[in-house]
C-alpha cells in the first residue's frame, strides 16, 4: 500500500527518516511537498481567521494531497494512507486488519491522537469492551496519520479547495479551529 507523506522541502532528515521507517515496514513512500505560509492560496471566509499561517499551509497540504488522491483513478471506496512526516507507524501495523475491523460506511479512520486523557480513554475501550472504533470527538486531536476513502478525499476537496484555487473557510464555524482534523474530521463520517 502506498503511503502518503507531508513534508516541507526545509525538512530533508525527517524525509528520509519516514522513507527509510515506512519502506522497513512494507509500504511505498511517496512524498507530498507541504504548502508553506509564503504559498498559502487566498483564503475566503465568512468570519475573522484566528489561525496562524502555518496552521493554514497545514491544512492546505492536506486538502492539495486529498485532491491528488480522489483524482487517481480506480475504486472511489479505495482507501488511502495519509501521515505528516513527524508520524511513525507502530511496527507491523496491519492496514488489512483494522479495515476488516472498520464500520462499513467510514469515510476516515483517524489512526491516533494527540490528546493524552481521550487517549487512555479509547485504549481502555479497547482493552475492556474490545471497542476498535468510535466515531470522531472535537476533541479527538491529531491528523498527523488517517486512512481515507478516495470518494472522501474529493468530497472534502471540492468542498475547502474548490478547484484548488482558494481555501473555502465560509461556513465552518469554528474561526479559530480551521486546523486539518477539525475540517477534515467533522465533515465526513470519521
Amino acid at each position: 500500500m502506498k503511503a502518503h507523506f507531508i513534508n516541507l522541502e526545509s525538512e530533508q532528515t525527517r524525509r528520509e527518516a519516514l522513507w527509510v521507517h515506512l519502506t522497513a515496514e512494507g509500504f511505498e513512500p511517496v512524498r507530498f511537498r507541504a504548502c508553506t505560509p509564503a504559498d498559502l492560496p487566498p483564503i475566503l471566509n465568512d468570519l475573522p481567521v484566528l489561525n496562524e499561517p502555518r496552521q493554514l499551509a497545514c491544512l492546505t497540504s492536506h486538502l492539495r494531497l486529498l485532491r491528488e488522491i480522489g483524482a487517481e483513478p480506480g475504486d472511489p471506496d479505495d482507501a488511502a494512507l495519509i501521515l505528516e512526516d513527524d508520524c511513525l507507524l507502530r511496527p507491523g501495523l496491519r492496514l488489512d486488519r483494522l479495515l476488516s475491523k472498520a464500520p462499513p460506511d467510514w469515510q476516515i479512520l483517524q489512526l491516533g491522537l494527540n490528546n493524552p486523557a481521550h487517549t487512555e480513554r479509547l485504549l481502555n475501550l479497547q482493552l475492556k469492551h474490545r471497542i476498535l472504533w468510535v466515531r470522531w470527538e472535537p476533541h479527538f486531536w491529531g491528523a498527523f496519520a488517517y486512512l481515507v476513502r478516495r470518494s472522501a478525499a474529493r468530497l472534502l476537496a471540492d468542498r475547502f479547495l474548490p478547484e484548488g484555487a482558494a481555501l473555502d473557510l465560509r461556513g465552518t464555524c469554528r474561526p479559530d479551529r480551521s486546523v486539518a482534523d477539525f475540517l477534515l474530521y467533522d465533515n465526513v463520517l470519521t
